[in-house]
C-alpha cells in the first residue's frame, strides 16, 4: 500500500476556494486504477487542509497523478492563494 499526504494552508479569506480546488482534484482521481480512497480534511483548530490518497502501489499513484494532472485544473490559482508551498509526504506500508 502507498499513501500520499498533501498539506496546504490557504491565505486568510481563501479557505473555501482552496477547499473546492482540493475537492475537485480529489474527484479527478476517482476511478483511477489502484486508488483505494481519497479524502480532503480540514484542520480542527486552524485553516490547514489535508489531501490524503491511498493506493495499492506507488506505480498506481504515479499513473493516477499523471492522469489527474493531464486534466485542466486550478493549480496556478492554488499556488496564488496559499501561504507557502504545499508540503507533500509519501508513505509505504510497513509489513511485519
Amino acid at each position: 500500500m502507498f499513501a500520499n499526504m498533501a498539506f496546504a494552508t490557504p491565505l486568510p479569506g481563501n479557505e473555501e476556494e482552496m477547499k473546492e480546488i482540493m475537492l475537485n482534484f480529489a474527484k479527478t482521481l476517482q476511478g483511477s486504477p489502484g486508488l483505494l480512497r481519497v479524502h480532503v480534511m480540514k484542520e480542527k483548530e486552524g485553516n490547514a487542509l489535508l489531501g490524503i490518497s491511498m493506493w495499492e502501489s506507488e506505480e498506481d499513484f504515479n499513473a493516477g497523478m499523471a492522469r489527474a494532472n493531464s486534466v485542466p485544473s486550478s493549480g496556478a490559482k492554488s499556488e496564488a492563494i496559499r501561504q507557502n508551498p504545499t508540503v507533500v509526504r509519501k508513505f509505504v506500508e510497513v509489513i511485519v
